[in-house]
């Protein structure tokens, strides 16, 4: 990776130094200033994969030259940053805008997150603090959600979560069949590392995700329908499969981080750390699905959240209507991780 060289580094480095006000002493100043050191690094890997575009392109391109999680371990290890919370928040934004579906950048984002070591309700604190006084980021915040969501992390042992993915045809999602080993609470395919608090969310990245992927991989634009997209399905039925939606369990010990922005209640881990309680279709092979097919594509994710809430026929707004509780018959296959 020609461009992280010593000097590009120290230059980078020198930039937010100098950024960097040492006299500011006060709550909200150095929170600003994390927020600053943040948004500088996910910049430069933002524009350097050009924009936003190539990003989405490298879900498949693993042969692209521009690899976003190298340049996102070269960060973390080696820049300087104003403290450990602050380096912690770099790692949740960058993964949050990261696609790892290939298994050398699957191991790389694992090994940067079993370096991190928080005290949740610590952490919690200060993340809540942080939102509130941190002027860009600040902006991407529903407060009152975001309050909630600290509540619910701080108040409970094991974390309800959910994701939404892709599963490809004929692959096995889960580990085992054998609900009495701790493997059938193991996903085997559409694994990550990012989760979400809200139901809602994980649908919607599950059945854009497709929309995405079918894009990238076919070199549609925005301007054309899902519905034209479909014909081409069958050129890509190695990669794209039905869009799906998983519920997992976390135990608290295992959260790593979090990003709370654009209203999409994130929280990171291993993948190995989510267990997997159960999951569901939300299209068959060829990608039909009504949801998709109303909900807005290039939107933000508030105004797609308001688009679902209107679909009162959703099977989303009746599945999973409370946390799961976990029993103890089950507690100790959860708490067995296979490393």
């Amino acid at each position: 990776m020609g461009f992280l060289n010593d000097y590009r580094l120290a230059d980078i480095q020198r930039h937010m130094d100098e950024e960097q006000d040492r006299n500011v002493k006060d709550k909200v100043g150095i929170h600003r200033q994390r927020a600053h050191n943040v948004q500088i690094l996910c910049t430069i890997i933002d524009e350097l994969g050009g924009g936003g575009v190539k990003l989405e392109n490298n879900i498949v391109d693993n042969n692209s030259e521009f690899n976003q999680v190298e340049f996102i371990e070269t960060f973390y290890r080696k820049i300087r940053f104003i403290d450990d919370f602050t380096r912690q928040l770099f790692l949740a934004r960058a993964i949050s805008e990261t696609n790892n579906n290939n298994r050398k950048s699957r191991v790389a984002i694992r090994n940067l997150l079993e370096t991190v070591r928080v005290d949740l309700n610590e952490y919690v604190d200060l993340y809540n603090d942080f939102i509130q006084n941190s002027g860009v980021f600040r902006k991407q915040h529903n407060f009152k959600e975001s309050k909630a969501n600290c509540e619910y992390l701080k108040q409970n042992e094991w974390i309800t979560v959910y994701r939404g993915f892709n599963t490809r045809h004929l692959e096995e999602i889960r580990s085992s069949n054998n609900k009495k080993q701790s493997a059938y609470y193991r996903q085997k395919e559409g694994m990550g590392f990012s989760f979400t608090l809200n139901k809602k969310v994980a649908f919607l990245f599950s059945i854009l995700y497709q929309a995405r992927l079918l894009r990238s991989t076919s070199g549609y634009g925005f301007n054309v329908s899902h519905n034209d997209m479909k014909e081409e399905i069958h050129k890509h039925r190695s990669s794209i499969g039905r869009a799906s939606i998983g519920r997992y369990v976390i135990h608290r010990d295992n959260i790593k981080c979090m990003e709370f922005g654009r209203s999409e209640s994130e929280v990171m881990c291993d993948y190995r750390d989510a267990k997997l309680i159960d999951y569901k279709f939300l299209s068959d092979l060829n990608l039909n699905s009504k949801e998709l097919d109303k909900i807005s594509q290039g939107e933000m994710m508030t105004y797609q959240l308001k688009e679902l809430n209107k679909m009162t026929d959703s099977k989303i707004h009746k599945w999973w209507k409370t946390s799961y509780k976990v029993k103890k018959d089950i507690e100790s296959l959860l708490l067995k991780t296979k490393k």
